[in-house]
């Protein structure tokens, strides 16, 4: 298996070496994850993995980036194949809520990665940066669906937005039973458009 690992590119090795971290936090935790079992998840010697790592923190700091960066890019992509202001919002909401990064299996690696936020540096550098992305995105649809906000206030509301998404999520994982993805939307549309005096239900 490390023979023909060897052929793929550095994205693709970088990319494999993501995914057996994700594989490995959302089995053993942040604590019971290891460069060694990351390595094995992805099949080549610890040896070969740190050529292109330092240690655990750079990977989860890598990994983290991916996850963030897959969510807004599902939401965008969703938000985009709607045709008003207010759909466009809706779709982006309803994507980050359902999407790929939603699913019970991944709750433990997000706690991991939220944990290590303020104890890595670079996991908190990974943090800081796919939030202000993830920030600006909302506060661009935001600006669509009112007007003439300023760039402050605009700032403020994707904050706010952005945490009831965050707490929502977090308590769906907590208990899956409690209300599902649809429910969870529907509580953001009630909250920012009572903000923003639009109807977004």
């Amino acid at each position: 298996m490390t023979q023909a690992f060897t052929r793929q590119s550095e994205a693709e090795r970088r990319q494999a070496f993501v995914q057996a971290t994700i594989a490995c936090l959302a089995e053993h935790g942040y604590h019971g994850t290891s460069v060694r079992k990351i390595a094995s998840a992805a099949g080549v010697t610890p040896g070969l993995l740190r050529h292109y790592y330092s240690g655990k923190q750079e990977l989860i700091a890598d990994a983290y980036r991916y996850g963030a960066e897959l969510t807004r890019s599902h939401a965008l992509t969703a938000a985009a194949a709607a045709t008003s202001p207010r759909d466009r919002f809706r779709a982006f909401i309803e994507a980050s809520l359902a999407g790929p990064a939603a699913g019970a299996d991944l709750f433990r690696v997000w706690l991991a990665f939220w944990a290590t936020t303020v104890t890595v540096p670079q996991v908190q550098l990974a943090h800081q940066e796919t939030y202000q992305a993830y920030k600006t995105s909302l506060a661009e649809l935001i600006a669509e669906l009112k007007p003439g906000l300023g760039g402050h206030e605009l700032a403020q509301l994707a904050i706010g937005a952005n945490a009831i998404i965050d707490g929502l999520w977090l308590e769906r994982g907590l208990d899956p039973q409690s209300f599902d993805a649809g429910a969870a939307a529907a509580i953001v549309y009630r909250y920012v458009g009572a903000v923003l005096t639009v109807s977004l239900d």
